[in-house]
């Protein structure tokens, strides 16, 4: 049996008045998890090796190694582009799973804080993190066994993604006004060491939200009515 306390929604959700049982939800539709697993894991080993070729090559002395390293520059940016808008996909699927009229987020709102430069950091703590919380209510409100999502994961990924976004540009932006502080390659470093973890947490967090999003499509399914 469902159960929903009604609540007036968010007027960023979308949703209609007060909130939804599972079958007066739109229907969810079940998600590829291994597709979307595999895509991240395959695209996110693969592009730190034609990045390090292009670094390699684009100080090279034949200008065919050049353009050789410039493309493969690109190259490894476009396959760390797409890991991320898979990613992106799944966590905008997760919170187009949960308008109930509870939910604080909806889909559009989540490829608008993650895919646009400069708040996009902020976007993976409101949507990545947030998603996870509100599934876990959402599994409360509606009694779903079996339905949750491991919040602790996503706050490492969040905490991961701004270290390793952050970090470098930060170094190199102290270095070119010209701000003597001695940090040597520890900036670097730890940019490093939080790339090692993004990699096995993200995929954490795609098979996390990937059977979230199918067991509510589940839920749904055997819902009367």
């Amino acid at each position: 049996m469902s159960k929903t306390t009604r609540l007036s929604p968010s007027p960023l959700t979308g949703v209609g008045e007060g909130g939804l049982t599972l079958g007066e939800m739109e229907p969810t539709k079940p998600i590829a998890r291994a597709g979307a697993v595999l895509a991240i894991l395959v695209v996110w080993l693969g592009w730190p090796l034609p990045g390090l070729l292009g670094v390699l090559s684009v100080d090279s002395p034949h200008p065919e190694e050049r353009v050789l390293g410039r493309c493969l520059g690109w190259l490894a940016c476009a396959a760390l582009l797409l890991g991320w808008l898979v990613w992106v996909r799944v966590v905008a699927r997760g919170w187009s799973a949960i308008q109930d009229g509870h939910a604080r987020v909806s889909a559009a709102i989540v490829w608008l804080l993650l895919c646009v430069p400069g708040i996009h950091l902020a976007g993976v703590y409101m949507a990545g993190v947030g998603l996870a919380r509100h599934v876990n209510r959402f599994a409360q409100r509606h009694e779903i066994e079996d339905l949750r999502v491991n919040e602790i994961a996503h706050v490492a990924l969040a905490v991961a993604w701004s270290l390793w976004a952050v970090l470098p540009f930060a170094a190199a932006g102290l270095h070119m006004l010209r701000i003597r502080v001695d940090l040597g390659a520890t900036p670097f470093a730890i940019a490093g060491l939080c790339w090692l973890a993004i990699i096995p947490l993200t995929v954490w967090s795609a098979n996390d939200l990937c059977t979230a999003i199918n067991r509510i499509a589940d839920a749904q399914s055997e819902e009367p009515g």
